[in-house]
């Protein structure tokens, strides 16, 4: 600081001598021109030759000695005033030094930021608290003034530092931005270094103030670091994406919404452009409305249609950490493909009611979860009541079902739901206008990972003309069987007429069953996206199952029509039968649904001569029966060895299970059409009493044999005897 005022001392002084010497010289020059005037109006007075010598002489000698001795007189009036002026001087100096020092320490100490005043050789002459601190934390040393401050900045920034004090010495303010390690962290500091002029202008030090901009800069990075990550969420979105704020202009958007607008209206959009420039002319008003609903605090949803696209919008508020609403969030999603799905799903559900209407199946759903159960609408029919009438309403404690058949439905309902186990029943039916029905009813279960059953869903199918063809034909065999010693020839014309209603009815029946068979496969193969996916392809499963068993039925039937009209060619010839892997691998997953092992023990090199395609329809038969009569979690054991007996070799075929077993009564039916036996199918399976009756024809017509053994309750096996080749 003192440096400072003994230069601004130095320029005053020279300034005071300076002036000294004008006022010096301006008298001798107006000394010498009074002694100029008084010899020229001396010569103009007396003009003789000893006046002009004395003028002469006195104009001369007088410059040469009165000018010295003015200018010697004039400087020691003026030293000796000097002197005494000097003490003065340098006590107002020592005063005004002592307060201009004081107050310029007062305001260096005072700027709210590191502050340090340096001359012109770069030596600190003032320096505030903070400046001193920064030191210290960066250094581990103080600042002394007097000393260069070069040493106080880091070496790398020491060339820089130079160059930029060259600058403002040259007049030039010069602000940047530094960075420094203080205690092992980086900090930094907004610098500016600006020069010190005297009233004449000239610069006599520089002021360098550094401020501490670290906060500043951690929160520049943590606000940068938040936008890109906001960015980088928007990016992610996977449709358009707009953010607004209460103006109603752009902020953020994503690239789909960049693309979206820029298709709209013909340019993309801008950061700070309102968002009713980036609209269609004719949606603006319509989008504000919807915007100043958003801005109030509702969520807004909208779906729109543009020629064939359909678009979901959604205005959503966005808050602040107050709760005030900042702006809104404006999102636009192509909805196109899930509305071209909402109709193809119209269409098939369209589909399965009809495919259902032709096959007289309804199908229905229960949700355990929230006790919702729907019908396709030819459960109504069924009940013959309106579309509109609430069903559950109406079908409490299975009224619509016949009073003797009511405890079935109900017994195999509460077990379908208490314990999961499937049922599949043909029951009479009373419609709610009085009619009386055959109808098929079955229902599954559909359990969770944790064992309880969440869901309930089976179908209601009119069974009546089938029925109604059962009974005609049970009664008409029954007729035939009384009158057939008396009628003999008409029996034989009337088995005629039977053999061609049956083919007549399988043929009429085959057809329409193989179109609700398609039409349920085509619905299936076309079901690809919806909510309704799972349920209508379990309803497209039942009606298959059901058709298959129906073509099962139809197939029989005319087995045994064939067989009995003579119509079966049978091709002996030998017959590996490693035919039972095959057929033993066909029912395995059947099996499996009911936790029922196959077992397979087959000798090698067992070759039989038979009709290779009816020893498979035989085997079929025997394993099937095996599958459907055997309770969950039993074992069918498949065997097949040879076997002699009379000196002839056959191949046995041995099919044993552990279901109820044949009673006496069994034995004595057990191989003929339509034979009931007291054992029933154990998983719902359908049974139409011919299939041991072909077995047995097929095994006839081979030469073979076939018998069962078996005691109630102990199972039975099923013995198939063929000629060993």
């Amino acid at each position: 600081m003192s440096e400072t005022f003994s230069l601004v001392r130095s320029f005053e002084r020279l300034r005071s001598e300076r002036s000294f010497v004008r006022t010096i010289a301006s008298g001798a020059a107006l000394l010498l021109l009074l002694i100029a005037v008084a010899i020229s109006l001396l010569f103009w007075l007396y003009p003789s030759r000893e006046v002009v010598i004395v003028g002469i002489t006195l104009l001369v000698a007088v410059p040469l000695v009165g000018v010295p001795i003015a200018m010697l007189s004039a400087w020691t009036l003026g030293k000796n005033e000097h002197k005494q002026n000097d003490g003065q001087k340098q006590k107002e100096d020592k005063e005004a030094y002592r307060t201009n020092e004081a107050y310029m320490r007062a305001v260096v100490d005072s700027a709210p930021q590191a502050t340090y005043i340096i001359d012109r050789d770069l030596r600190v002459v003032a320096f505030n608290a903070l400046a001193q601190e920064n030191v210290s934390r960066a250094t581990g040393r103080e600042i002394v003034l007097g000393t260069s401050i070069v040493p106080y900045f880091h070496p790398e920034r020491a060339s820089r530092f130079l160059a930029e004090i060259q600058q403002a010495f040259a007049g030039e303010i010069i602000e940047y931005e530094a960075q420094a390690l203080i205690e092992n962290k980086d900090e930094w500091f907004r610098c500016m270094l600006k020069p010190v002029r005297l009233a004449d202008g000239n610069i006599i030090g520089l002021v360098l103030t550094a401020r501490n901009i670290t906060s500043w800069k951690e929160t520049e990075e943590r606000l940068r670091r938040s936008e890109s990550d906001l960015r980088a969420v928007f990016e992610s979105f996977t449709q358009a994406h707009v953010l607004v704020d209460k103006d109603v202009r752009i902020r953020m958007f994503n690239k789909l919404a960049g693309n979206a607008i820029a298709a709209s209206v013909g340019a993309p959009p801008k950061i700070g452009d309102s968002l009713m420039e980036s609209i269609a002319p004719e949606r603006r008003e319509h989008v504000l409305a919807n915007v100043q609903k958003a801005l109030r605090g509702e969520t807004v949803q909208v779906e729109e249609a543009f020629a064939d696209t359909w678009y979901k919008y959604q205005y959503i508020p966005v808050y602040d950490d107050e709760q005030n609403i900042m702006g809104i969030t404006l999102t636009a999603l192509n909805i196109t493909a899930m509305k071209q799905s909402e109709i193809i799903i119209q269409q098939q559900k369209q589909l399965l009611d009809t495919t259902g209407a032709i096959a007289h199946i309804g199908g229905w759903e229960l949700d355990i979860t929230n006790g919702k159960i729907r019908w396709t609408k030819e459960i109504y029919r069924i009940y013959d009541v309106p579309e509109d009438t609430d069903l559950s309403a109406v079908t409490g404690e299975f009224q619509f079902f016949h009073p003797d058949h009511r405890p079935i439905i109900q017994a195999a309902s509460a077990r379908l739901l208490s314990e999961g186990t499937p049922f599949d029943l043909e029951l009479k039916f009373i419609t709610s206008t009085n009619k009386h029905l055959w109808v098929r009813a079955a229902g599954r279960c559909e359990k969770g990972s944790d064992g309880a059953t969440k869901q309930l869903y089976g179908i209601l199918q009119d069974i009546t003309f089938m029925k109604e063809a059962q009974e005609e034909i049970l009664q008409l065999n029954k007729v035939l069987e009384h009158r057939v010693e008396e009628r003999t020839k008409q029996l034989v014309e009337l088995n005629h007429e039977k053999d061609e209603f049956l083919g007549i009815a399988a043929h009429d029946l085959k057809n329409p069953l193989a179109s609700i068979r398609s039409g349920a496969e085509i619905l299936d193969r076309f079901y690809s996206s919806g909510d309704d996916t799972e349920n209508v392809r379990r309803f497209t499963g039942m009606m298959m199952r059901a058709c298959d068993q129906m073509v099962d039925i139809i197939a029989n039937l005319l087995d045994v029509n064939r067989i009995e009209s003579g119509l079966v060619s049978i091709d002996i010839q030998p017959v590996n039968m490693s035919l039972l892997d095959d057929v033993v691998k066909e029912y395995q997953e059947r099996a499996a649904q009911k936790g029922i092992i196959l077992n397979l023990q087959s000798g090698k090199d067992c070759t039989a001569r038979a009709d290779k395609q009816a020893l498979r329809q035989i085997l079929d038969n025997l394993v099937s029966n095996a599958v459907k009569y055997s309770p969950q979690w039993k074992q069918v054991w498949i065997r097949c060895a040879g076997h002699s007996e009379n000196e002839k070799q056959y191949v046995r075929v041995e099919i044993q299970d552990e279901g109820p077993g044949l009673t006496e009564e069994d034995h004595k039916s057990l191989f003929g059409k339509f034979a009931r036996l007291s054992a029933t199918p154990t998983g719902g399976e359908n049974s139409t009493g011919l299939g041991l009756s072909i077995v047995k024809k097929l095994v006839e017509l081979q030469d073979g044999r076939v018998w069962c053994e078996s005691e109630a309750g102990k199972g039975a096996t099923f013995i198939l005897e063929l000629p060993s080749a």
